[in-house]
């Protein structure tokens, strides 16, 4: 039975992650990869952005402005206006852009354009440092969101720089724009009869991030960008993850298939294995891209990525699909982490993800090892299995059907692909042209 590729084809299983919860992991995802610093160098903060979306949203909600800019764009928009930035937190991502918020929005436009669903409106980037131009905001909203966004930022800047405290003077400067909506008079608004700046400096600004976040809607197809986009943000942390997480959800998916679970417990599978090492964004860049053997420090931190990604996952996704990505390190005899589970508390769902993500780690690429051939791979998996760690009839997929195993893989990982490599090609060719 387990030689053998599924009878009735291959299933394509569907993320079980909605948009809003898509949205509300990324925000965690960048707020844990903001938290590093790199030579003393302060990274950007996700809050930094959500403070922006704030403000932004509070304008457009205080001049009643939702049929130019819809509330759902606007926040969106602000929130991620600035995801560039991470992209240059390892020192082997290097720009010539001489002005880092210029390269860093520039990278945004090109890595939202790629890897979102917000379609044209990724074209407001294009309009940094750009003077408002009234007749072309007419015609092109997104720079009439640019004209907002990039206000809002300034907004944020200036206040976090002053200890939240201001004038009207002070904010008017901040737009110099003498025609189309009057964001700053609209702040002042704002900020009178809601208390936004209030709300920003003592946090509880972050309730109704929360709260628009988890009504963030998309239709299916546009999810998936949302699911894709996360998946790619972990390039920003470690290459190599992008790629584990991507084969250790395919694996899952045709592990299951195999082990003939229904179509919805497949799905739970492969949205598990796309989450199951999120925690690793809480870990250091220096840990996950080392190219030597792990200390026994530095692997006590790198054991944390589970409980991390608990964290992030928690109250977010369904329990099901939580317990599952949480329990990818157990293992049968007990000798696994972090709950030391033992056979009697894994699921079959559990096993499998946890024989996916061994496979996957053995027949990937990393920074301190070339992919293990599939004799060492099986290999290796007979002798876990030999020694009770592993579900032998769940093993017995990959030990006796290791090649048309590895086929559904390859085919399915086509599915979470994405143009990554067009993002790196025309940033590189937006700076040559800035260097002309």
């Amino acid at each position: 039975m387990n030689d053998e590729p599924p009878a009735a084809g291959i299933y394509i299983p569907r993320t079980l992650i909605s948009a809003a919860q898509a949205v509300i992991l990324i925000r965690r995802m960048l707020l844990d990869i903001g938290k590093h610093i790199y030579e003393g160098r302060r990274m950007p903060y996700i809050e930094e952005s959500e403070r922006t979306a704030y403000i932004a949203v509070s304008i457009v909600q205080q001049g009643n402005l939702e049929r130019l800019m819809p509330l759902k764009d606007v926040f969106l928009l602000s929130l991620f206006s600035n995801i560039g930035s991470y992209r240059f937190i390892l020192p082997n991502f290097t720009s010539s852009i001489n002005d880092a918020a210029e390269r860093d929005y520039t990278y945004s436009y090109y890595f939202l354009k790629y890897m979102s669903p917000f379609g044209e409106n990724t074209k407001y980037l294009l309009f940094y440092n750009s003077k408002y131009n009234p007749l072309l905001a007419q015609k092109v909203v997104q720079a009439e969101y640019a004209h907002l966004i990039f206000f809002a930022a300034q907004v944020e800047s200036y206040l976090r720089k002053n200890n939240y405290s201001y004038t009207s003077e002070a904010i008017g400067l901040l737009d110099p724009s003498d025609s189309g909506p009057d964001y700053v008079k609209l702040f002042l608004d704002a900020d009178r009869q809601c208390n936004i700046v209030n709300t920003v400096r003592d946090g509880s600004f972050l309730q109704k991030i929360d709260e628009w976040s988890g009504s963030i809607t998309y239709d299916y197809d546009d999810t998936f960008k949302l699911v894709k986009m996360l998946i790619y943000i972990m390039d920003f942390k470690s290459t190599a993850t992008v790629t584990h997480t991507i084969n250790t959800a395919c694996f899952a998916a045709a592990l299951g298939q195999r082990m003939h679970c229904t179509p919805h417990e497949i799905d739970e599978l492969y949205t598990a294995g796309i989450l199951h090492d999120i925690g690793k964004m809480a870990i250091a860049s220096r840990i996950l891209e080392c190219p030597a053997k792990l200390s026994s420090g530095d692997m006590e931190i790198m054991r944390t990525h589970v409980e991390e990604g608990i964290r992030m996952l928690h109250n977010v996704v369904p329990s099901g699909i939580e317990s599952i990505a949480s329990h990818h390190h157990e293992k049968l005899d007990g000798s696994g982490y972090p709950g030391k589970l033992t056979a009697e508390d894994l699921s079959l769902q559990d096993r499998i993800l946890t024989v996916a993500d061994i496979t996957s780690a053995l027949t990937d690429i990393r920074s301190y090892k070339d992919s293990f051939s599939k004799e060492s791979t099986v290999r290796i998996i007979s002798e876990m299995t030999e020694a009770g760690k592993l579900d032998q009839e769940v093993s017995g997929c990959v030990v006796n059907g290791f090649d048309p195993l590895k086929n559904e893989v390859e085919i399915r990982s086509r599915l979470l692909s994405a143009e990554f490599g067009s993002i790196s090609a025309e940033f590189q060719a937006a700076e040559m042209t800035e260097n002309l």
